[in-house]
C-alpha cells in the first residue's frame, strides 16, 4: 500500500457502510505491519496474486503503482472481483482499452475508476470558462 492506499484504507474502513475491509497487500515490511497492526486486517499479503485469489474477497480496491495498475485490475476482474481503481487506470491507451474490455466482458461485476481530474484547478477554470459557472456540480 502506498501512502495514498493507506489513506483510502482508513476512509474505507471508517466510512463505507456494509463493507468490511479484511485484506491488504503491501510491498514492504512497513506497509505489511501497517495493514496488520493499524488496520487489524484478517489477511495481509506481500503479493497481489494471493490477495486476488482469496475467495473471501468480493471487491478489490486497486491502488497499485502506475506500472502495475492495469495488469492488476485485469487480474482482479478475471478472478470475478468487483473493482475500484485509482487513476490513472493505465499508462497507455492499449492497457486502458484492455482494462475496459475486461470490465465490459463481465457485466455482473462492477468496475469503477477514481478520477480527481475534475477537481484540478485547470479543469475548474476550464469548466468556468465553458459554462460561465464557477460551481462544481458536474
Amino acid at each position: 500500500m502506498q501512502d495514498m492506499g493507506a489513506s483510502y484504507a482508513h476512509l474505507i474502513r471508517d466510512h463505507v457502510k456494509n463493507l468490511n475491509l479484511i485484506a491488504a497487500c503491501g510491498r514492504n515490511q512497513k506497509e505489511l505491519l501497517f495493514a496488520k497492526n493499524d488496520l487489524s486486517l484478517e489477511y495481509v499479503y506481500s503479493d497481489e496474486k494471493s490477495l486476488i485469489e482469496n475467495h473471501d474477497i468480493d471487491v478489490i480496491f486497486n491502488f497499485a503503482n502506475e506500472q502495475n495498475i492495469a495488469h492488476l485490475s485485469i487480474q482482479a476482474l478475471e478472478a470475478g472481483k468487483h473493482l475500484f481503481v485509482s487513476n490513472p487506470i493505465a499508462l497507455n491507451v492499449e492497457d486502458a482499452i484492455a482494462v475496459n474490455k475486461a470490465a465490459n466482458s463481465r457485466p455482473s461485476q462492477r468496475a469503477m475508476a477514481l478520477s480527481t481530474v475534475r477537481f484540478s484547478p485547470l479543469m475548474k477554470k476550464l469548466k468556468k470558462t465553458l459554462t460561465g459557472n464557477g460551481t462544481d456540480n458536474a
